[in-house]
């Protein structure tokens, strides 16, 4: 059995999924969003990301449908 450390939502959904040994994958209703794996590879929705933006875009969505970033405060921080 791997050693998980599961955060969840209100509905006891998992939107994290910390593997100790092996990866950390942010969920979205069911859905994989993006995955850090212990061999460096990073996934946005289940494909290997091919460059940063890929990256820093999957974590804005994934942030946003957690409603933990607020699309004012986004806009307000990219014009600094």
């Amino acid at each position: 059995m791997k050693n998980e450390i599961k955060f969840t939502d209100n509905k006891s959904s998992p939107v994290i999924i910390l593997d100790v040994e092996e990866n950390i994958t942010f969920i979205v209703k069911g859905e994989e969003m993006l995955k850090l794996t212990a061999d460096n590879n990073i996934y946005v929705q289940g494909r290997l990301a091919k460059n940063d933006k890929e990256v820093v875009e999957a974590m804005r969505n994934w942030l946003k449908k957690m409603n933990l970033l607020m699309k004012e405060k986004y806009e307000r921080i990219n014009k600094n």
